[in-house]
């Protein structure tokens, strides 16, 4: 029996049910498999200035365990301030959760720690694991994990303790080459994220439309999924289709809808909204781009089967389970050249389009590289029977897929060998 002790910063809670969802799905995954049990800690940062905070209000309020899928699920706090010293932050983690897991580990006898997020989690389950004896796994989920763009000395830090871990799995080869290149750890394997594909599959456009109430006709609907901030590029959608619809390059006026809301990282609402505001002014048309906020999981096959391209235009990526979701549901997309994106474009042979990443470009710049490619893939429309096969192609890729393929590498005995 393995008993797999999860540590993960990232991860929803009672209140937060759409943060670090991925991790939560390949979890509830690998513990479905036959002798496989998973406990997660979940630790959450708080002090007054959480508490007063409203971005945190939900993070601060969620409780302290729970049992869902089968699993254990464990919320224990730990004192930090927000934005101080974050470099320090293990720190504060360690001092506080380590006790805690030591506990736990004398309930449970776990047989190996699996870990989901670089900082501050790495260094607390390295503490555990050196305590407890047990071998310790690291997934690599997006460039952001490495902090590089911030010079606080925690990316020299993970890049360290990335050397001290028995396996290491990444969502892409582009991460995996940054590990293997910056710390001495060489070897590991690239495990995408899956997807739910009996939910998410095929259904014609004309049903979706008219469940979710939009046109079914002389209208091209694009959707982008995600929390509204910076890095996920929905302002340069935006003027993509400022361009589109002001140049009417093409016969059916274009709408945007973006399915999400701020998130833990911030709030680029105030910016989009103003983007919003200048589209109407430009062209006078009012409708067109539409902030749909928070959508239940259950209802995002609809909408991914509703539109007629999908767009991912984040500037950086791990394995992007909205991408998959949407290639799974048969829906064209057009996606940033970033993380896993081309292994799973490929996979869909290829409906679809990858666009440089545009993170470095202006925002008028980056418009009209999007404006390109969207033009290109809404002048030759997918039909049905096209978009029931890019599904079909899809549907091996379910999160039970991913889980197996992780257990397999976290479970073998040597760095390499899977």
């Amino acid at each position: 029996m393995e008993r797999i002790l999860a540590i993960s910063t990232l991860f929803p809670t009672d209140k937060l049910a759409h943060h670090g969802v991925f991790v939560f799905n390949r979890l509830k995954a690998m513990s479905a498999l036959s002798n496989t049990e998973v406990t997660v800690c979940n630790p959450i940062p708080t002090s007054l200035l959480h508490k007063l905070m409203p971005r945190y209000r939900h993070q601060q309020s969620a409780c302290k365990r729970r049992s869902v899928d089968g699993m254990h699920i464990y919320h224990p706090r730990y004192h930090t301030i927000p934005g101080y010293n974050k470099d320090k932050e293990h720190v504060s983690l360690t001092k506080a959760v380590l006790p805690f897991l030591m506990n736990l580990h004398k309930q449970h006898n776990f047989t190996r720690i699996d870990v989901h997020w670089t900082y501050p989690d790495l260094p607390l389950a390295l503490a555990f694991a050196k305590a407890s004896g047990l071998p310790c796994s690291l997934t690599l989920r997006g460039l952001e994990a490495f902090y590089l763009d911030d010079h606080d000395g925690r990316s020299d830090l993970i890049f360290e303790k990335i050397g001290e871990v028995d396996h290491l799995i990444s969502l892409s080869q582009e991460m995996l080459d940054i590990a293997n290149q910056s710390s001495s750890f060489k070897g590991g394997h690239v495990v995408t994220n899956g997807a739910d594909t009996s939910r998410f599959s095929y259904f014609p456009i004309s049903q979706a439309r008219r469940e979710l109430g939009l046109p079914r006709a002389n209208v091209d609907v694009l959707i982008g999924v995600g929390s509204i901030i910076k890095r996920k590029g929905f302002h340069h959608i935006i003027e993509a289709i400022t361009i589109l619809n002001l140049e009417k390059r093409k016969h059916n006026p274009v709408r945007y809808y973006i399915l999400g809301s701020a998130g833990l990282e911030g709030n680029f609402e105030a910016e989009v909204r103003k983007q919003i505001r200048r589209y109407e002014s430009l062209t006078g048309r009012e409708g067109d781009i539409v902030l749909a906020g928070n959508i239940e999981n259950e209802k995002l096959p609809l909408w991914y089967n509703a539109a007629t391209a999908f767009c991912l235009s984040s500037f950086g990526e791990g394995s992007p389970n909205v991408l998959t979701e949407a290639l799974s549901c048969g829906c064209p997309a057009i996606a940033s050249n970033v993380g896993a994106v081309p292994d799973i474009m490929e996979r869909s042979a290829t409906t679809g389009l990858l666009i440089n990443n545009q993170k470095y470009a202006t925002v008028t710049k980056a418009g009209e590289q999007w404006a390109d490619k969207i033009l290109s893939i809404l002048k030759e429309p997918q039909s049905p029977c096209a978009r029931q096969a890019l599904a079909d192609k899809m549907a091996s890729y379910t999160w039970e897929w991913c889980a197996q393929r992780s257990l397999d590498v976290i479970t073998s005995r040597s760095k390499d060998a899977a």
